[in-house]
């Protein structure tokens, strides 16, 4: 039995144009913070040169300022 054959992606188109990538680490940004909001649990940022950490319940006002 063969496996199907997935499509070839082209790396260097996705690499040169950037979207799909910086779409896919969007993504997984929200993901995360969605995550840390229902688990109760801080994320860490860089922001002015210093390690911030940020409560859970405050994560999307500090995204959104």
């Amino acid at each position: 039995m063969e496996l199907e054959q997935q499509p070839k992606k082209d790396l260097d188109f996705l690499f040169r144009d950037g979207k799909a990538i910086d779409e896919a680490l969007h993504q997984s940004f929200l993901e995360a913070v969605r995550q840390h909001r229902m688990n109760g649990v801080p994320m860490v940022f860089w922001k002015d040169g210093k390690v911030v950490e940020v409560p859970a319940d405050q994560l999307t006002s500090f995204i959104a300022g």
